[in-house]
């Protein structure tokens, strides 16, 4: 082949032309951003509208079904599904996998601008969200102080919130929990009812009033003013002089029929962070920067504002999707070394030559670089995925090389020179190899015809695969025997000096293959004397494999243990938040009972609504509380997360009014992918309530004793 005889030939040309790729593919590896999982576009799109203090059936009746019709002439639609809660509907729209997002979102927009004229005058404007994995926040910061809440929050809100949405990298950043103060206009029933007032005409005129309002321009012949009327109030006392009417020609004031007054608002959810109260800020990525960097901005971030704290304040970070990210491709890396290391002593047990186990050695990192440049080219990250398809390459990559290098040597063997066994030994191995690396790629054509999450999760590992493999061949057709050629001038059979101490394993190990080929040819002559058996054994096989498919289980992420665990607990439906509250610090006191300190970072408890996005996708409500606990690495603890998991449910038992669901696990992968959750979830559509409850209990009664399933929770949220 052409391009083994230009290597052998020109060896400096084919070595600086490596050294360029390195110099490349080391520039490349430090663009490519560092992420848990690719960058996937999920065809889903979500419907946020607020209408304060209305129930949830008369959202559903006024709000989601309205928005529900107008959405459903959208294009590729594929389910609707809305939440009707206290104050708030949340419609999500899933589209066919392949659906072009940015246009459907604004499609949506359209059909829900025509339709919002139509609903009642006090609901918000809906929001319109396309669902990404960037929504998700990189690191999640407790903010902790032993003054009020309300101090507490409107300094995160004020100060820390500002800072973090500076950083390099952050898209926003979010504050929860807490509390805040809110004006109060406490009306007097006996006066407003005196001067024949009614609660609607005040609220509409103190609404009229707390107005800026633009007043035209001025021009002079050198200057224009631009006028505005300042109506909006900036104290009590502006409140309190708003003029509600007139009686006998005399004012009346807001302070005539009302007192006014700054106080603290109601709790819409409790945050507790090791037993203190506190708040927690959700510091989102934009969605092109990488995971690890921005994480590490936000975290030295904290560690300067640290110091700026009023006293007695702390931030502490206690989530961070970099931490997992860094150790799952670290692992990865370490993974991949130790595979390249077995296969080099492999190749130097059967060759028996330290020089060409060394360009074993070489053949594949210059393989696994030059796919860098490949991966950054074809806008790819590195991720689990695609850090597992070069571990799962490794094995693959040498595989090439091996074949070349053994039949150089087979070549030199017979005599021939370095020059002509090289080339000989490349041509003759060279259409074999192309075979055989097309054929192992093949088997990814069919990801270029599919869609679906699946495929979009193991596309860069596909590709990488095949980046690499690609690179091997190539490899092993120039690389190798150029090397072969230069620096293996002859074959040593017996080692002495400095390497004697290798003779004797290769002595042994000689002898082990001699008698590994004679089994080896008894095996094969059996086997052609009893073809018949051979089929029928084989066969007999593949079925005894197809059973065994179902009893080994299948699972779309394994759970592993990634230090996050999670407990919800639920009370019965119409518990006020403060009894939540405390049911939940009793909770927390035996969880941090359970738990040693060596053993944990944060333990943080959350119940309530919240406010905005938060209680759209929130998880907690008035009656439902979270326990969310970040552990020390699995090395650094002796316990396990499920054996953790055990001691929790054992101490959680026997409190009276509550059921806790230790299942709703997930795993970090599957939390920055949004996909957290319950195994199994059944799920009853209907609109009578009393038929789907009754349905509900049928399918739980039914399904109870079923051996291996816990925590069965059933709810209409």
């Amino acid at each position: 082949m052409k391009l083994t005889d230009i290597s052998v030939q020109r060896p400096i040309t084919i070595t600086m032309l490596y050294i360029g790729i390195i110099v490349v593919a080391i520039v490349s590896y430090v663009k490519i951003p560092l992420d848990l999982f690719p960058d996937i576009e999920f065809p889903v799109a979500v419907v946020f509208t607020e209408y304060p203090n209305v129930g949830p059936k008369e959202i559903e009746s006024t709000v989601t079904r309205p928005l529900e019709e107008a959405l459903s002439s959208v294009n590729n639609i594929d389910t609707i599904t809305s939440t009707s809660k206290e104050g708030l509907s949340m419609i999500v729209a899933k589209f066919t996998w392949g659906t072009d997002m940015g246009l459907a979102v604004s499609d949506m927009r359209e059909r829900i601008d025509i339709r919002k004229r139509f609903l009642p005058d006090d609901v918000k404007n809906p929001v319109v969200l396309k669902f990404d994995i960037s929504m998700m926040p990189v690191v999640m910061l407790s903010v902790t102080g032993p003054k009020d809440l309300a101090y507490v929050k409107k300094y995160a809100e004020d100060n820390l919130k500002n800072l973090f949405e500076q950083t390099d990298g952050v898209a926003a950043a979010y504050v929860s929990g807490g509390q805040s103060y809110e004006v109060k206009v406490e009306l007097i029933k006996n006066r407003i009812d005196a001067y024949k007032l009614t609660i609607d005409q005040i609220i509409q005129l103190l609404a009229a009033e707390n107005l800026n309002i633009a007043g035209g321009d001025v021009k002079t012949p050198y200057m224009k003013y631009t006028l505005r009327t300042q109506g909006e109030f900036k104290s009590l006392d502006d409140i309190r002089n708003v003029v509600v009417t007139v009686k006998n020609g005399t004012p009346i004031y807001v302070r005539d029929i009302a007192r006014v007054y700054l106080a603290p608002a109601d709790v819409k959810e409790i945050v507790r962070l090791n037993g203190e109260n506190g708040v927690i800020l959700r510091v989102q990525k934009q969605s092109d920067k990488n995971t690890v960097i921005v994480a590490r901005n936000i975290l030295k971030k904290a560690e300067e504002v640290r110091k700026t704290l009023p006293k007695g304040m702390d931030i502490q970070p206690f989530f961070n999707a970099a931490e997992f990210i860094e150790l799952s491709i670290s692992n990865m890396i370490k993974n991949a070394v130790e595979g390249a290391l077995i296969a080099i002593l492999v190749v130097l047990v059967i060759l028996r030559n330290m020089r060409a186990a060394l360009i074993m050695g070489l053949s594949i990192p210059v393989s696994i670089i030059t796919s860098f440049v490949l991966m950054y080219f074809f806008d790819l990250s590195l991720n689990m995925m695609s850090m597992g398809g070069l571990a799962i390459g490794v094995g693959m990559l040498i595989d090439n090389s091996i074949v070349v290098l053994e039949n150089i040597f087979r070549y030199r063997e017979k005599g021939a020179r370095p020059n002509e066994a090289s080339k000989l030994g490349a041509d003759e191995m060279g259409m074999a190899i192309t075979a055989s690396t097309l054929t192992n790629l093949v088997v990814f054509v069919p990801f270029l015809f599919s869609q679906g999450l699946a495929v979009q999760l193991f596309k860069d590992m596909a590709l990488t695969i095949t980046f690499s493999m690609l690179s091997s061949l190539v490899v092993a057709l120039s690389l190798v025997p150029m090397l072969a050629a230069k620096f293996i001038p002859r074959i040593e059979h017996t080692y002495t000096g400095k390497l004697s101490f290798l003779q004797p394993l290769f002595d042994r190990s000689e002898q082990y293959f001699i008698r590994l080929e004679r089994f080896y040819g008894k095996v094969i002559n059996w086997a052609l004397d009893h073809r018949r058996r051979v089929i029928r054994y084989v066969a007999i096989s593949f079925v005894i494999g197809l059973i065994m498919i179902p009893i080994a289980g299948m699972e779309f992420m394994p759970e592993y243990d990634d230090a996050q665990l999670t407990i919800v607990a639920k009370l019965p439906v119409g518990t006020n938040l403060e009894t939540t509250e405390s049911v939940m610090k009793m909770i927390e006191k035996r969880a941090l009972d359970v738990l040693k300190k060596e053993e944990y970072v944060v333990v943080s408890v959350r119940a309530g609504y919240g406010e905005g996005l938060t209680a759209a996708i929130g998880e907690t409500t008035d009656y439902t509380g979270k326990i969310e606990m970040r552990l020390v690495q699995p090395s650094k603890r002796k316990r396990s997360k499920n054996e953790i998991r055990q001691a929790l449910r054992e101490a959680f038992k026997g409190i009276p009014g509550v059921t806790f669901n230790f299942s709703l696990q997930g795993n970090a992968g599957g939390r920055i992918l949004g996909m957290g959750g319950a195994t199994i979830s059944i799920e009853v559509y209907g609109y009578d309530f009393e038929k789907s409850s009754q349905y509900v209990e049928d399918i739980r009664n039914a399904i109870e004793n079923i051996p291996g399933l816990k925590d069965i929770d059933v709810s209409r949220e």
